[in-house]
């Protein structure tokens, strides 16, 4: 056995123990938190395990609707690359599709380790097999979360529409209008220090300059939504990812008996809702992304266990199960030497 092979397995096992472990410190995370809901359900029965729990669970499961929703995270994440290999394009960063596919993958098993370390850990991931600016790399990222963002508000205007009552008295109840002017105002802070860096020469230093020469590069790959020459392909990918995203939400939904009743106008409630707690930076969403499934689901007559349940059954087999084998699949990938790329 060669050099090459021998260190390449020598990081697939790594990758594999790191996926193991991470799993159990989730697995056993969630435990802790279905003992709570469970101690606090008069009606429980048993000594509240999880595991016993999810055994139970997916006997009342719909297999072939649930694989349907692990193929459409997948689809989605080709829908997410596609679009990143155009804003890499218009900087003149040539990445193949499956490049920026396991990249995509990679930070999202990073995700589960770390809140938001995944944006950074599939940019500098991408940068060095591609030998590209890595502030550059990054600034897509930021673009393309921005592009979420905005998608995401789409969504909620349309729920706000057809369930106005419901959404702004959870949003009313949940979100903190003082934190949200608090979050508002030092964005616009950053962003106008963030202008003036960049168009000023007044303070001048080596270490300054430098800073200078990372954020334009930053600058640059954040404005590559606006400089594209797809814009027609990469709305449509935009609201394509989302749409899956709704879709994979009402088919969970529909697999899971406790919920199969639930409408697809609540269905979209609940995935905005549900959205909003996979955006609160905890390690994969986990926690925040449970308790709003769960509020969400309670509108509509759902107990609190089976809306754990179903917060469960998704989160294991999307966040841990699907992305844990596909993220080691994508470290192994990115991990082989660079493939050397002209880059702007």
């Amino acid at each position: 056995m060669n050099k090459s092979k021998f260190y390449s397995l020598v990081r697939l096992f790594v990758f594999l123990i790191f996926g193991i472990a991470l799993f159990y410190y989730i697995f056993h995370s969630q435990q802790e938190e279905y003992r709570s809901q469970c101690l606090q359900d008069p009606n429980h029965s048993g000594n509240c395990s999880l595991w016993s729990k999810l055994l139970q669970d997916t006997q009342h499961l719909d297999k072939t609707l649930m694989l349907l929703v692990m193929c459409g995270f997948i689809i989605s994440n080709l829908m997410r690359a596609r679009r990143w290999v155009i804003m890499l394009e218009t900087l003149g960063i040539k990445s193949g599709l499956w490049e920026t596919f396991w990249a995509v993958q990679f930070g999202y098993f990073a995700n589960l380790a770390l809140p938001r370390m995944g944006e950074f850990a599939r940019a500098g991931s991408l940068s060095r097999r591609l030998n590209a600016p890595l502030e550059k790399v990054l600034g897509t990222i930021i673009s393309d979360r921005l592009l979420d963002v905005f998608v995401l508000m789409i969504f909620i205007c349309i729920g706000l529409l057809l369930q106005t009552k419901v959404l702004f008295e959870f949003l009313s109840e949940k979100v903190s209008l003082l934190t949200l002017l608090k979050v508002g105002i030092a964005g616009i802070f950053v962003f106008v220090f963030f202008i003036y860096l960049l168009n000023t020469d007044r303070f001048y230093h080596p270490i300054i300059e430098k800073i200078k020469n990372r954020l334009s590069g930053l600058k640059d790959g954040i404005v590559s939504v606006v400089r594209n020459h797809n814009p027609m392909e990469m709305i449509l990918l935009s609201f394509g990812i989302w749409i899956m995203y709704y879709s994979m939400t009402m088919l969970g939904l529909k697999a899971f008996t406790p919920t199969s009743g639930i409408t697809l106008v609540q269905g979209l409630i609940v995935f905005i809702i549900g959205s909003v707690g996979m955006a609160i930076p905890t390690p994969g969403g986990i926690g925040s992304f449970h308790f709003l499934t769960m509020t969400a689901l309670g509108i509509y007559g759902i107990s609190r266990l089976d809306g754990f349940s179903y917060a469960n059954l998704s989160f294991i087999l999307i966040q841990i199960m699907t992305i844990s084998i596909f993220g080691i699949i994508g470290m192994t990938f990115l991990s082989k030497s660079k493939r050397v790329t002209p880059a702007a």
